[in-house]
């Protein structure tokens, strides 16, 4: 998993620093939607062999349903 400093520093190039919000909520909301869609989706992680988290995860499941007998 990417380090904590790492992550913050992404989060703020990437959707602070170039976004001016009108509140509070619409940051959190941005941040998040910037979490769930952008980062989960589409960054690769070195932690799970340069894939996305969805990419991982979906790796993941077919791995499972092989494994099943």
């Amino acid at each position: 998993m990417e380090k904590p400093k790492r992550v913050m520093r992404t989060i703020k190039e990437e959707v602070i620093w170039i976004n001016e919000f009108g509140s509070v909520k619409e940051g959190e909301e941005k941040i998040g939607r910037w979490i769930e869609v952008d980062y989960n989706k589409l960054y690769v992680h070195s932690e799970f062999g340069h894939i996305s988290p969805e990419g991982y995860e979906a790796l993941y499941q077919r791995n499972l349903m092989v494994e099943a007998p």
